[in-house]
């Protein structure tokens, strides 16, 4: 992992690649212990360059442990983080330390909560269902293992979404 410090922003390539869940918009990645800034007692990544291309960062490991103790309005922080990096940079990675739950479960809302307007290949995406938002997180990154207290706390926050232990088209 090489570091580049440029006017108080931190730049990493990324040497292991991450996951993307829309390509070429939203991504997923295992950080481990990369960017940890002893100083400040915190891990510190504002952008990352993967295949030549500069990616916004939303770093769940400082403010986001696996499994319950989670509050909601943290999940929509992250939520809310990653879709504004994606309006203003055209793309977002959503990093943890394994790049397993908690970056997938942030991507996953993503996906619920509304990517109308946005474009990629063409395509205009929609804002997705809880089952077709983890479907889609699974099938694009086949390792991930959401931590079941994320997807309560997903379900929660859009309701709409998941609706009586099966989503709203009855799948």
């Amino acid at each position: 992992m090489t570091q580049e410090s440029k006017d108080e922003e931190i730049y990493y390539d990324v040497y292991f690649p991450p996951v993307e869940i829309v390509p070429g918009i939203l991504a997923t990645w295992g950080a481990g212990d990369t960017g940890w800034d002893e100083d400040r007692k915190e891990y510190r990544f504002l952008k990352r360059t993967w295949n030549g291309e500069l990616w916004h960062v939303v770093d769940c490991r400082n403010d986001m442990i696996d499994g319950s103790g989670n509050p909601e309005w943290l999940y929509k922080r992250k939520i809310s983080q990653a879709i504004s990096a994606i309006e203003k940079y055209g793309k977002v990675m959503i990093c943890c330390l394994a790049g397993i739950s908690r970056s997938n479960s942030i991507a996953a809302g993503c996906l619920m909560n509304g990517w109308n307007g946005w474009q990629s290949n063409g395509n205009v995406q929609t804002p997705m269902d809880y089952i077709d938002a983890i479907g889609k997180v699974k099938d694009m990154n086949p390792s991930a293992m959401m931590d079941q207290a994320h997807l309560n706390n997903l379900k929660r926050i859009y309701p709409s979404k998941f609706e009586y232990g099966v989503n709203k088209y009855g799948k």
